[in-house]
């Protein structure tokens, strides 16, 4: 991790009655694991991208365009333009953009109007409510907290007290690992699991780990898992 501290106008608060904007204490955050594993997301997705555009196939560019996470590597051509100066050349590679999107890997910037703070304290009050705020966040997204549709109190109880487990877990994970929730789902995202059958032998397995996959069980403590293993599922003890 490194901080560092700039203060400058606000100029997110400026209006037309005021010429500047209040001055205030910016500190940007870096997490280094966190910048290197979204770098590293960045190439592969670069990769993809110019496969497709390799390929030519309008369909497959068309489709590359409507991908919420590629559309942001491309852009059309600006040498051509349509009736209303919009770009309408090929589409083409966003160097700038792909640039710009790993130098912001891993930063993370808060600001205050206390210019005589501490930043460490500052940063840590921002990170607190910033956890509170990402506990709420994740119980109702990724942990699916609501909309509860039980009426029993019992199950009312167990829905969220399921949604607190998960919740601490994701946390777990992060300290373990060093990166956030979000690093940890886009890699793991891919990851697939199979029950296959061949002839009188049923077994499970999974697809090939990724470079950084293997680097995160590494980091979590945790061995690679085999290729192909079996579930053992213990009988349930029977009632006299």
């Amino acid at each position: 991790m490194s901080n560092k501290c700039v203060v400058a106008e606000a100029e997110e608060e400026r209006t037309k009655s005021k010429r500047k904007g209040p001055q205030r204490l910016y500190i940007i955050r870096r997490n280094m694991k966190d910048a290197k594993h979204t770098r590293r997301r960045i190439d592969r997705h670069v990769s993809k991208v110019e496969t497709i555009l390799s390929e030519g196939t309008p369909a497959k560019v068309q489709k590359l365009l409507q991908n919420k996470t590629l559309k942001r590597d491309v852009r059309r051509d600006g040498r051509s333009k349509t009736k209303k100066g919009e770009p309408a050349g090929k589409v083409i590679l966003d160097r700038k953009a792909i640039s710009q999107m790993k130098e912001r890997a891993g930063r993370s910037v808060i600001g205050t109007d206390v210019l005589e703070t501490d930043p460490l304290d500052a940063d840590t009050v921002y990170r607190s409510l910033f956890r509170v705020e990402d506990a709420c966040k994740l119980t109702r997204s990724k942990v699916k907290l609501g909309p509860i549709r039980h009426r029993a109190a019992r199950r009312i109880k167990a829905h969220v007290m399921i949604a607190v487990m998960a919740h601490n877990l994701a946390r777990w994970l992060e300290r373990k690992s060093g990166v956030s929730l979000y690093v940890l789902q886009l890699a793991f995202g891919s990851l697939r699991v199979q029950e296959v059958e061949c002839r009188e032998a049923t077994f499970w397995e999974r697809v090939e780990l990724t470079e950084e996959q293997v680097e995160l069980l590494e980091a979590m403590s945790y061995a690679v898992p085999p290729k192909r293993f079996t579930v053992t599922v213990p009988e349930r003890p029977t009632g006299e």
